[in-house]
């Protein structure tokens, strides 16, 4: 193990070569203009539903950029930022750093989502009341967007019966879609489900 001055070397060195790296970037990109290479660090929900297709616009305006992209959590994002492995992150809570520049891209509401079986017996409009009487399926405890859905649901006065968890947003929407129960989910991951049918948005207050 470093001890506690070697760790602030290694920080500094890391630094370092890193901005090597990036004067080596610069100097390509200034010879060869439109080229070069990003490194985006993600949050994997981001990974998976929202930056697919910023990517894919983005290549298409600059064809001869290399992309490259690497995941985590929240906390693992803004480290990876830090410490210089990466160009940019996206992460989906705010981040407070002196280091970093954060600036809001786009808002990923909440949604109540169910399969269109469960679905087709439930009232026009579900009441918080009802919500609080049906299987919730949602993310592990201790996980970030646990945490956020179960702010969510208490500021509603809702304590919901979790009869189901996972720890990924894809095993979430099967066991809806299955008629397992409901879910509070961003919109950015139920999007597609939405538009095929396989998952229906409920109609609750607020």
């Amino acid at each position: 193990h470093l001890t506690p001055v070697g760790e602030l070397v290694y920080d500094y060195a890391r630094q370092v070569i890193h901005l090597v790296q990036q004067c080596e970037e610069a100097v390509r990109e200034y010879r060869s203009p439109g080229s070069g290479s990003v490194t985006v660090g993600c949050v994997h929900t981001i990974g998976l539903f929202t930056l697919p297709e910023l990517l894919a616009a983005y290549v298409r305006e600059h064809p001869r950029v290399k992309i490259n992209v690497k995941t985590g959590n929240n906390r693992e994002t803004v480290t990876m930022l830090l410490h210089g492995e990466v160009d940019v992150g996206l992460v989906t809570t705010p981040q407070v750093h002196e280091r970093i520049e954060v600036v809001p891209l786009f808002e990923d509401p909440l949604v109540v989502v169910a399969g269109p079986s469960f679905a087709a017996d439930l009232p026009p409009v579900v009441s918080n009341a009802d919500l609080a009487q049906l299987p919730f399926i949602g993310y592990v405890r201790g996980a970030r967007f646990r945490m956020t859905t179960d702010q969510v649901l208490e500021e509603m006065g809702i304590q919901p019966q979790f009869v189901m968890e996972f720890d990924n947003h894809e095993a979430i929407k099967t066991m809806v879609a299955l008629g397992f129960g409901i879910a509070l989910e961003p919109v950015s991951a139920v999007q597609r489900e939405l538009i095929s049918g396989q998952l229906v948005r409920l109609n609750v207050p607020g």
